[in-house]
């Protein structure tokens, strides 16, 4: 095994001076780290830094005794203020780099878990590009031949502590700019064959790499021989035609250095010793490059002999990057007979063990893996103990009325936070490119200097909830024995006024069969139900206070009484 390993780290405010090679978006969060040995990973490198005092610190490094059932030979090779580095061998002989997170603040599973999931999907997509005829199993074979990727991610409770954890591929860390003399034209030239059947490995997934500077194309000699490998998918962009309306081409590869073919052109020029592009990565503009596909040709064709089709197809890849066109040319390149005569045999040096026969796979199958890689590290969010959110309402009367509803149950996913009563961020917790710990609460929760703690799914996303998980310490509620019945009160209406019927009523307290009484004209003849049922039956009268339950109307001047139409009918 080298002395040298790259691994995939991100996410951690490190400590201790350290110098890291990266430049993706993400490796930004990367601070310093203390090193002992240069080690490289899926997502970037850390170079060595550190003497034997890092011995000391290393006994702060947590690790689960879980652990060493699967992996073996391990060692410290770094730590900083969140997080150990080891290195291992895992049950199939690969030599890893396990992450273990030290609990502290700037610590970031989401984080990790995004970065993992991006490169495992890229991984379940090479086994779905074997149901493409015309593909196989190249494109699989290719990406566990020179992509390293994340094994395996989560976290596990030690007592009342969780020690989150993070396993990936190691790889060689002689990046190809410092090869200097190193290699003989034969091992220069399978370099060359390598770099291109790389970088199609993600092209055919119709996904560019959009950061391959020297520092994340790296050699191991583990072998024996040179075997090439690309970390750091830290500013992967899909799809590789930037005019798709969803991405804006500002925001993908499609200008300067950043083009996969342009990083093709610049170290073909380098390995083949040309003086093509020696300005790496300061591209010369499109006319210039142009000019100088001619050079690069002779110059392949005299130090490599390289065929006709090969120069063609790398003259068309010149040609087809420096007018940054969406084709960048890979795909016919990697059928040159050059690099198919100098592409090693397929080693499964970067192999994950679940995806192990995909090829062979039902698409259906696939697809239930592609859906669990991705959803698998998402919660249940009625299993989170802040799922039910309390709020109190101050009505007019100030009176205070106590409210309880459930977080984002109509959403398909959220950003959920621990702090009781906070209001959750609903359908962001699958948003790409930001995980829920890098979101800040709303001023209105009165925490807006904390972030929410992950991300979580209802049973409204249909693909994904089955494959979420129960949050930690969940108990769900006991099924009740009796069917509840609800107590219903029965609605009752406004009672009617009930009038006796009396003898001998005299003339003047009988109702008015015209409606005209002493000369006036009331427009309610007889006696019936004028304004409502709800109100009863009365009638005009010429009587007045005489009369049983008369009234006066103040509009009209004349009195009027309860009635019932049985009694004047008598």
């Amino acid at each position: 095994m080298v002395a040298q390993l790259s691994l995939l780290t991100l996410g951690a405010v490190l400590t201790d001076g350290a110098r890291v090679h990266h430049s993706s978006g993400m490796n930004q969060a990367l601070s310093t780290f203390s090193v002992l040995e240069d080690v490289a990973m899926a997502n970037g490198k850390l170079t060595a830094n550190a003497s034997s005092a890092l011995n000391m610190e290393s006994k702060n490094c947590p690790w689960h005794s879980d652990f060493d059932a699967v992996f073996k030979n391990k060692r410290v090779v770094g730590s900083g203020a969140t997080a150990c580095v080891y290195l291992a061998e895992n049950a199939q002989k690969q030599t890893v780099a396990v992450k273990v997170g030290k609990g502290g603040e700037g610590e970031s599973l989401s984080q990790w878990v995004a970065e993992c999931k991006s490169m495992q999907l890229l991984r379940v997509d090479a086994c779905k590009s074997s149901k493409r005829g015309n593909v196989g199993d190249t494109l699989y074979n290719l990406n566990a031949q020179y992509v390293p990727t994340c094994l395996d991610i989560g976290s596990k409770m030690d007592g009342d502590k969780e020690i989150n954890y993070y396993v990936m591929h190691a790889a060689g860390t002689l990046e190809l700019k410092d090869i200097g003399n190193k290699y003989s034209v034969e091992e220069r030239k399978s370099l060359f064959a390598q770099l291109i059947g790389s970088v199609w490995a993600l092209h055919g997934l119709n996904t560019a790499h959009n950061d391959l500077h020297g520092g994340n194309i790296l050699i191991s000699e583990s072998s024996g021989k040179p075997r090439l490998a690309l970390i750091d998918f830290g500013e992967l962009s899909s799809p590789l035609d930037p005019t798709t309306p969803s991405v804006p081409p500002s925001a993908t590869w499609l200008f300067d250095y950043k083009r996969d073919g342009n990083a093709i052109m610049a170290w073909s020029s380098l390995l083949a010793d040309c003086d093509a592009i020696p300005e790496f990565p300061v591209v010369p503009p499109g006319g210039e490059l142009r000019a100088r596909a001619d050079e690069f040709a002779e110059c392949l064709k005299s130090k490599w002999g390289a065929d006709e089709e090969t120069i063609k197809a790398m003259q068309a890849l010149m040609s087809a990057n420096s007018r940054q066109l969406p084709d960048q040319g890979v795909a016919r390149l990697f059928k040159a007979p050059m690099v198919q005569k100098y592409l090693p045999k397929f080693e499964p040096t970067y192999a994950w063990e679940k995806t192990k026969g995909c090829t062979d796979w039902p698409l259906k199958k696939i697809m239930e893996f592609r859906r669990e890689t991705e959803f698998a590290a998402m919660y249940k969010c009625e299993t989170v103990p802040t799922f039910n959110k309390i709020t109190w309402k101050t009505r007019k009367d100030g009176r205070k009325v106590k409210k309880t509803s459930q977080n984002c149950k109509f959403q398909s996913s959220a950003c959920y936070s621990n702090i009781k009563n906070v209001g959750w961020a609903c359908d962001a917790g699958t948003i790409k490119g930001s995980p829920c710990d890098t979101v800040h609460l709303s001023k209105r929760s009165g925490h807006a200097d904390k972030t929410f703690d992950g991300g979580c799914l209802t049973q409204n996303h249909v693909e994904g909830y089955k494959y979420a998980k129960v949050f930690p310490g969940y108990v769900p509620p006991k099924p009740s024995a009796k069917r509840p019945v609800r107590a219903f009160v029965a609605l009752t209406t406004t009672k009617r006024p009930v009038v006796a019927c009396q003898k001998n009523v005299p003339a003047k307290c009988k109702c008015s069969a015209n409606g005209v009484v002493q000369g006036k004209k009331t427009g309610k003849p007889g006696c019936k139900f004028h304004l409502s049922r709800s109100y009863g039956s009365f009638c005009y009268i010429e009587g007045g206070t005489e009369c049983d339950g008369a009234k006066i109307s103040k509009k009209l001047g004349v009195y009027f009484r309860p009635c019932s139409a049985k009694c004047e009918k008598r």
